[in-house]
């Protein structure tokens, strides 16, 4: 670098293509794919997103085998699904993005090649509305089965009403007269010259 080339303070957002030998792999299932410092990237559609996880844990040569998580994300218009894999004995990462439609969003499950899969497809399913399909046990997870509405959709409204969302005690705010009591209670703050409480 000369003196005149500024300094790229974003090294680590820059971005390659994928290896060959995962593009060998992934030939036709993915819609992008890019690789950097920290993994891989692969964004494939809905009919393809469990050949592109199959292809990853069982026939790239150094597998993706370890399932981490899964996460629901709002994008406005539609819907995403992202999933990250690990390779079991380093720490490479990689990130795989499906985008559904907000009106019909419709993947199929991913507990075929890791039943842990379960826990965070129910999860999303109760808070963004996305079916999985054929998953062995659809029940909510975290909400109660009448609850109404995805509360991590960016359009969700909260009715003040709402039955399960009580006032946290913890956050009211003090009365005038319990606010004056609180302060000065605590000895220790006042203090003279010798360090001893007045």
């Amino acid at each position: 670098m000369t003196d005149n080339q500024p300094a790229n303070n974003n090294q680590h957002l820059l971005k390659e293509p994928l290896p060959p030998e995962l593009q060998q792999v992934l030939e036709g299932l993915m819609t992008a794919g890019s690789a950097g410092p920290e993994g891989v990237e692969i964004v494939t559609s809905p009919e393809h997103i469990i050949q592109v996880l199959t292809a990853l844990k069982e026939k790239a040569v150094t597998p993706y085998n370890m399932l981490t998580d899964i996460c629901g994300v709002d994008l406005g218009d539609d819907l995403q699904v992202v999933y990250r894999l690990y390779q079991r004995y380093s720490a490479a990462a990689a990130v795989i993005k499906v985008t559904v439609p907000r009106a019909t969003p419709r993947l199929p499950t991913a507990t075929g090649l890791w039943k842990i899969a379960a826990w965070p497809e129910r999860e999303i399913a109760e808070m963004f509305g996305i079916t999985f399909e054929d998953h062995p046990d659809p029940r909510h997870l975290l909400l109660p089965d009448d609850f109404e509405g995805y509360p991590l959709r960016k359009d969700y409204q909260y009715p003040e009403d709402h039955p399960y969302l009580k006032p946290d005690p913890t956050r009211e705010e003090l009365g005038a007269d319990e606010s004056e009591e609180a302060e000065g209670t605590d000895e220790f703050t006042q203090a003279d010259d010798t360090g001893q409480p007045d």
